[in-house]
Formats: structure tokens, C-alpha cells, sequence
């Protein structure tokens, strides 16, 4: 794919050579270069009267199309392309070109041949997590082809998409497109009366480099609030080629602007946090949360909904240099963030980063979403050695409150060897001992609340009591 690299400005320095003799130093558009990409109108060119095409990728693909049927060139050739207005009949005098607010009257066009911007993202090596709210999917009928080809273009093991339509067979054709090197599912985490809810959460992972431990599941203890979780968050733990596992968390918060609305996203932000201290921290088990948070992070937002993660040295936004740098232009709030806990630190050596309109030589907006992906690579070299415990479902103990000296747990999965653990709300270990029976002494405890904890190999299942 040609592309060009657009310098806006009036004075052009001369250009001395080219590779090939057949592209010349200078061209003017013709009349039916316009019937080629306008059918003889002034489509997607908008220069008329201070009226200005308002995505200049749309003008680069148009003047592609033009050069392409009249040239060949190699990468790196220079043109000068001066435009003429037309008037529906014939050439006329030479007018200004606007481009968003800027305007120009000839522009030189540098000729490379150059890969999509997406062809960055991930490598070979590291375990590349993109979120990626591709709203409405799909919006346009040729969606699930640009979505797809975003896809395939780039290294990313796994995307945590949101806003996937309810599945009228799309997704499974999305799946299709990329192949068997793909797997994905759809998981609607919102029980809704209307089939054509557009807002259900979904993953995509390289099965060459993810495997999944445990499939996607509702967090039950989200279900019954629809104001702080509109969207129910899923979570599922994967395993990268490399060994890790790790726990991830795809969430949609609610939208838009105003008091009552940040409100739900800080609660949603609490609740989250909780749930993340209660089930993981513990067991230094690796967590990501990631989505469509629908808020900022950056330093100039005055209300910050996720101060309780930001000022908690257990956890870090891996976006948080590119949220900062996006603060100006269109689109210029990062609301989409991917958020680690601190076993994922040491592999976290590399900032986040976010694509733009730059990147894609279509329009963006128009076939895939008001949203850009952002991604992170981390590197599983550089993690230790030490076992990080997955999480893999809740322990139930009884009697629960508990005014006994002794406790009954549950044991899952016919799990009979283990050591057990009872922590405190600070997240003090009180005492832990080897799993000899379902019975757990716990009349040294003062009253409280408690967490009980039982590890088996790399499994984790954990619970909550109360001593009264």
C-alpha cells in the first residue's frame, strides 16, 4: 500500500530527481482525474467556498487512487500534485485544498511504501494484551473485513473487545476471517429484553500463544448492581506460551459526563478494587483489568474516579503516559485503559501505547469504531521464578457467621492436600497449617471478618467468615 506523507505548507523546495522517468516533478489534476474519485463531482476533495474534507487520510486515498492509474514510481519518489478547481466541465484556476483548518494550494507528496501502523503492535515474545471497544460491531458492512485485517496485521495475543452486537452471526464470521490460528467468544453479560443490545463483551487470542485455564464467567458479586456495573464484568484466566497465567478482567463502565455518572464509575472502581485485594492479592496472583473505562486518568482530570488504584502502590496503569499525551485534538481523552497489579510489574518495562487515525489508510471512524485499540507488551523474561497462584473459584465455609471454635470449608474439586490459610482485612496472614480434614480451628481468632485461603499445587480457592 502507498502512502503519503502530507507536509502543509505553500513553499516548496525544488525536487532534482526520481527513480522512475515516468513519474514527473509536477501534476495537475485533470477533469477526469475528479470523474475518477468523485464521478465528476467534487466528492471527498469538499473545496469549495471555506468547505474542507474533514479527514485527510480520505484525500491521500483518493490522490493513491489517481497517481496509481497514471504512474509508477518506487519508494521514496517525490511528486508535486497541484490541484485545479473544477467546474463540472473543465479545468479552471488554481484553488486552495482544505484540509481540516488548514488550507494549501499545491503539496508535495512524499511516495513510500510503508506497513499499516498496526503492524507494531505485539511481538514475537512478549505477552501483547489489547483492549479494544469496536463499538456497535459491526457499524458498517465492511467492518468485520477491517476489523479482521487489523487483527491478522498485528502480534497481539489477546484482544478484550467491548460493544460486540448480539451475535447474529458476525462475530462467528469475524472468527472465520482470521482463521484457525483464532479462537474467541462472545459472553453477554447483561440479561436484556431487547435482541439487538449492542453492548456485550467478547475476547479474540492467538491459539499458538494462549491457552485458557479457566473460560469466562459472570463475577456473580457484580450481577445485582446495574448502576455501578451496567455491563456485567467477565473475567477468565489464560496462559501465555511462556507459562504465565494470569488473570483477566474485561469491563465496559458507564458512560458520559456529570456528577451522578462518575459517581457510578467510582463505585464500580471501589468495588473492583476490592474484589481484586479479596480473591488475588494474597496469593500474588498476576491480575489485568482492562476496558472501556469511560473515564481519564490523566493529571488534569480534577475528580479522578480511579485514585483508589492510582494512589495504591499495588497497581499501575500501564497507559498512563499515552493518557497523559492525549489530552488535545480529536478523540484526545484516553478513556481505555489496561490496568496490572503488582506480580506483572517486573514485565512491565514498556508504557502502553494507543493508535491513532494516522495509522490506518481508510477512515477509521467511519468502518470500525470511535475508539482506538491500546496495548501493552509485557516480557515474561523478566518475571521471577515465583509460583503466582491462580485464582480458580470461590471456597465456601460454614458455619458462616461463626460462633464456634470451629469452621467447615467445602474442599473442591476433590482436593484433599493444601494448606490453608486465614488473613485478616489488612491482609495480615494469622496463621496458616496443612489441610488435614474440612475442619478449621478458629477459636484464637478475635471477632472479625476474615479471609480464608486454600492453595493446592498452583490452584487457589478462596472465601470470606465472620467470628462473632
Amino acid at each position: 500500500m502507498k502512502k503519503y506523507i502530507l507536509y502543509l505548507f505553500v513553499v516548496l523546495f525544488s525536487i532534482s530527481s526520481f527513480a522512475k522517468e515516468s513519474l514527473p516533478a509536477t501534476y495537475t489534476l485533470l477533469t477526469a482525474d475528479y470523474d475518477l474519485v468523485g464521478n465528476g463531482k467534487f466528492d471527498n476533495f469538499d473545496i469549495r467556498d471555506g468547505k474542507y474534507e474533514s479527514d485527510p487520510l480520505v484525500i491521500l486515498k483518493k490522490l493513491n487512487d489517481i497517481l496509481e492509474s497514471h504512474f509508477t514510481y518506487e519508494n521514496s519518489d517525490v511528486i508535486e500534485v497541484t490541484f485545479a478547481t473544477y467546474n463540472g466541465t473543465a479545468d479552471t484556476d488554481t484553488w486552495d485544498l482544505y484540509v481540516e483548518d488548514l488550507k494549501f494550494r499545491t503539496t508535495e507528496y512524499v511516495l513510500i511504501d510503508t506497513p499499516p501502523g498496526y503492524a507494531d503492535l505485539g511481538t514475537a515474545s512478549t505477552i501483547d494484551i489489547c483492549t479494544w471497544n469496536i463499538e456497535h460491531f459491526p457499524k458498517d458492512s465492511q467492518s468485520e473485513d477491517k476489523v479482521a485485517d487489523i487483527i491478522l496485521g498485528s502480534k497481539i495475543d489477546v484482544f478484550a473487545l467491548q460493544e460486540i452486537k448480539d451475535d447474529a452471526g458476525e462475530f462467528k464470521s469475524l472468527l472465520e476471517k482470521l482463521g484457525s490460528e483464532y479462537e474467541g467468544y462472545i459472553y453477554n453479560p447483561v440479561v436484556n429484553d431487547d435482541s439487538k443490545w449492542d453492548q456485550n463483551i467478547g475476547f479474540i487470542y492467538k491459539k499458538d500463544e494462549i491457552s485458557v485455564v479457566t473460560e469466562a464467567r459472570e463475577i456473580e458479586e457484580f450481577k445485582g448492581d446495574k448502576s455501578a456495573f451496567p455491563r456485567t464484568p467477565i473475567e477468565t484466566v489464560l496462559r501465555h506460551k511462556s507459562g504465565v497465567e494470569f488473570v483477566i478482567i474485561n469491563i465496559h463502565l458507564k458512560c458520559c459526563s456529570g456528577s451522578s455518572e462518575e459517581a457510578r464509575r467510582q463505585s464500580a472502581s471501589e468495588q473492583l478494587k476490592e474484589y481484586i485485594d479479596d480473591n488475588y492479592k494474597s496469593s500474588n496472583t498476576s491480575v489485568v483489568l482492562l476496558g472501556d473505562m469511560n473515564d481519564r486518568i490523566d493529571s488534569k482530570e480534577t475528580n479522578n474516579v480511579f485514585s483508589n488504584f492510582i494512589d495504591d502502590a499495588n497497581y499501575v496503569f500501564t497507559d498512563t503516559k499515552v493518557s497523559e499525551e492525549s489530552t488535545e485534538g480529536s478523540g484526545w481523552a484516553n478513556i481505555d485503559h489496561i490496568l496490572i497489579n503488582k506480580p506483572l510489574f517486573e514485565a512491565n518495562d514498556k508504557d502502553a501505547d494507543k493508535l491513532d487515525a494516522t495509522d490506518f489508510d481508510f477512515d477509521y471512524d467511519k468502518y470500525v469504531s470511535d475508539h482506538f485499540p491500546v496495548w501493552v507488551n509485557l516480557n515474561p523474561e523478566l518475571l521471577s521464578n515465583e509460583v503466582n497462584y491462580i485464582y480458580k473459584s470461590k471456597l465456601n465455609v460454614y458455619p458462616n457467621p461463626s460462633s464456634d471454635n470451629l469452621i467447615n470449608i467445602e474442599l473442591p474439586d476433590n482436593i484433599r492436600k493444601g494448606t490453608v490459610a486465614i488473613i485478616d482485612i489488612s491482609g495480615k496472614e494469622i496463621f496458616s497449617e496443612e489441610l488435614n480434614n474440612e475442619r478449621v480451628d478458629i477459636s484464637k481468632l478475635s471477632k472479625g471478618n476474615y479471609i480464608i485461603t486454600l492453595k493446592s499445587n498452583d490452584k487457589l480457592f478462596t472465601g470470606k467468615f465472620v467470628k462473632n
